[in-house]
């Protein structure tokens, strides 16, 4: 019984602890500043075990949620990601589903870090995360996802699919003019 009531109050403190200590890493990457975002990386790095930090970073993540600097903490976290080799990204299904989610936020800036984290992990891992951009809002965003999709080998085929499909539309005016170019190299 005490055993048991031990192991739940260290369980107790440890969360306490691991939210305390995201809410003090968000304050780090709150920043859209590049020195200020490699200095808390670093600092990142330093706190965190390599086997914690994706559940670290899913923490982070979701402390800053409805908050003014959401949208910072958020580019940092999907910014760390993406500076680290794929063999060493953190990575878990709970990551995944928040940078899902930033593929679909308002900002095109969020979506365009979170289709670079999903290209930086390759077709291999995330081909169907990065097919999902061209469906975007934003041309920008659609063209970014076209030039990831050119590099696969399969890429021809889907850009003669997306030309064909979206040749007619003004709102793809400019991805559509990509893709062909992107299919005369």
């Amino acid at each position: 019984m005490i055993r048991r009531l031990l192991a739940v109050l260290a369980l107790t403190l440890s969360t306490v602890a691991s939210a305390q200590s995201a809410v003090e890493l968000g304050r780090d990457f709150a920043t859209d500043d590049g020195l200020g975002r490699v200095a808390a990386f670093s600092r990142f790095e330093k706190a965190v075990a390599p086997s914690a930090r994706a559940s670290a970073l899913s923490d982070l993540w979701e402390s800053v949620e409805g908050k003014p600097e959401a949208e910072a903490v958020r580019s940092s976290v999907l910014a760390y990601l993406m500076s680290q080799p794929v063999q060493k990204m953190p990575w878990d299904a709970r990551l995944g589903a928040h940078v899902a989610a930033a593929g679909r936020a308002k900002s095109p800036g969020l979506r365009r870090l979170s289709l670079n984290t999903f290209s930086r992990r390759g077709p291999e891992l995330a081909k169907q995360e990065t097919l999902t951009f061209l469906d975007d809002t934003d041309d920008n965003v659609r063209e970014l996802a076209l030039m990831e999709v050119s590099r696969w080998s399969d890429g021809k085929s889907v850009l003669t699919d997306y030309v064909t499909k979206h040749s007619k539309s003004t709102l793809h005016k400019g991805s559509v003019a990509r893709a062909r170019f992107l299919l005369g190299k």
